[in-house]
């Protein structure tokens, strides 16, 4: 594994577990990310998927999709 540089300076992060992050970065919640989508689609379309421990697998058979 490559050794990680480190950033040129950090600031506090204002949660107390996470510490200190890079001073470029900015701390938001997930969620003011990300939009829910309401549509639906047809499993003619797309093929229905299972998130499993095992990665994501078709819904109705059990081998990995890579």
């Amino acid at each position: 594994m490559s050794k990680l540089e480190k950033y040129s300076s950090y600031k506090k992060s204002g949660v107390e577990w996470l510490g200190e992050i890079p001073a470029g970065w900015e701390l938001t919640r997930l969620g003011t990310k990300f939009k829910e989508r309401k549509e639906k689609v047809s499993d003619k379309d797309y093929e229905p998927l299972s998130v499993t421990r095992n990665g994501i697998v078709p819904q109705f058979g059990m081998s990995p999709i890579n």
